[in-house]
């Protein structure tokens, strides 16, 4: 144990960063994934939305600190940061560091490599829907509508069974470009209906946005359908899909790109930069018709299994996605400063609204360095 450390985490703590009422270690099992909270209101999400920001920002250091022994951390369902360790010994330091500590059996470095060998088993039957690490659990889930396929998968990736959940599932998750459903829409071609993530430079010039890469191919024209006729938008320059979900597409001059998501006379947002929260987290998307929608981070780096590909790296959250909305952007809200983190743009659905539904999102940071783009964080002049 590098004491050292530490004691630079301890001391951030006694700035003022996070002050969390913390609990004794649990034997495993961990706690469940909370239940969904589909619905919640921009109130109730701001709310939280400050202790997590502090949380957001000693999680780096305490995992760190951990090493090889890091667990996996999430926010529970009080707001509170919960860090998972290997080792006992580390208990005493995480909690007076003000969080809340808990002693697992395995390690995210394990859980990782797991997920790994999943990753690169083949072949893979289309009943196995979906499998990422659960944190919570200390495990990792696979999700599968026949659960003799789902056991069938783990045997051939050959990794420990104790640390694999396999779990029955009706999702289907699937891309959601069929109609027009909110804010900012957009037509490739004259008829697959998305939406704009998030709106870039490249140099000094040449603006454009971030969608998903499963609305159209590389070449596709993009149209703005809340016109008539609907106006020339720009072209798609890259577009990947599956594996990864994102597409890039160049703006048409005279269409200048704003910072801002939402649109009156719903709330604004401008974005300042983009990251990545830990599960459990609040956060939010926007479409026009719906305006904003805030849920929770299920789990990060999930993989699904589709008709036509797997896709890696996904965002899974408890927010239902409507047709129409692939692309639209996930965000983190500080709500009391109107700004936000992008996080990612909407990529698949599973469910309904009215019946509750779930969604997955493709991280942004992959997009931005593949196309060498930067977030536009001002408005539009």
């Amino acid at each position: 144990m590098d004491r050292r450390r530490w004691k630079t985490v301890g001391l951030a703590l006694a700035a003022g960063v996070l002050v969390v009422t913390a609990t004794p270690a649990q034997a495993l099992p961990a706690e469940p994934p909370p239940g969904p909270v589909q619905g919640l209101t921009v109130a109730e999400a701001s709310a939280r939305s400050a202790l997590e920001r502090r949380a957001a920002q000693i999680e780096p250091g305490l995992r760190a600190g951990l090493g090889d022994r890091f667990g996996g951390s999430w926010i529970d369902d009080g707001g509170r940061l919960v860090v998972a360790t290997t080792d006992a010994a580390d208990v005493a330091r995480l909690t007076a560091a003000g969080v809340r500590a808990t002693v697992v059996a395995r390690s995210q470095a394990s859980l990782d490599a797991i997920m790994d060998r999943l990753d690169r088993t083949r072949p893979i039957d289309q009943a196995v829907r979906v499998w990422y690490v659960e944190p919570r659990t200390n495990s990792v889930v696979v999700l599968a509508a026949d659960t003799a396929k789902g056991e069938a998968f783990v045997r051939a990736a050959g990794v420990d069974r104790a640390a694999v959940r396999v779990e029955p599932t009706t999702e289907r998750p699937l891309p959601r470009s069929d109609d027009v459903r909110g804010g900012d829409p957009i037509v490739f071609n004259g008829s697959t209906r998305c939406a704009v993530g998030f709106t870039v430079m490249r140099g000094t010039t040449e603006q454009g946005f971030i969608t998903a890469g499963h609305c159209a191919t590389t070449g596709s024209r993009v149209n703005d359908p809340r016109s008539t006729p609907a106006r020339p938008l720009g072209t798609v320059l890259g577009s990947t899909f599956p594996t990864q979900d994102f597409a890039y597409v160049k703006l048409v001059p005279g269409r200048p790109g704003s910072g801002l998501i939402g649109r009156a006379p719903h709330r604004e947002v401008l974005i300042k930069g983009h990251g990545q929260v830990p599960a459990g987290s609040v956060i939010c998307t926007y479409t026009l018709d719906r305006d904003w929608r805030c849920g929770r981070v299920q789990q990060l780096n999930a993989t699904v299994n589709l008709p036509n590909g797997v896709l890696h790296g996904l965002t899974r959250t408890d927010i239902c996605l409507m047709p129409g909305a692939s692309g639209a952007p996930y965000v983190a809200v500080d709500w009391d400063k109107k700004t936000g983190q992008a996080l990612g743009t909407a990529s698949l659905g599973s469910g309904t609204c009215q019946s509750g539904g779930s969604s997955f999102f493709q991280p942004i940071a992959r997009p931005l360095a593949t196309y060498g783009v930067t977030l536009i964080t001002t408005p539009a002049p």
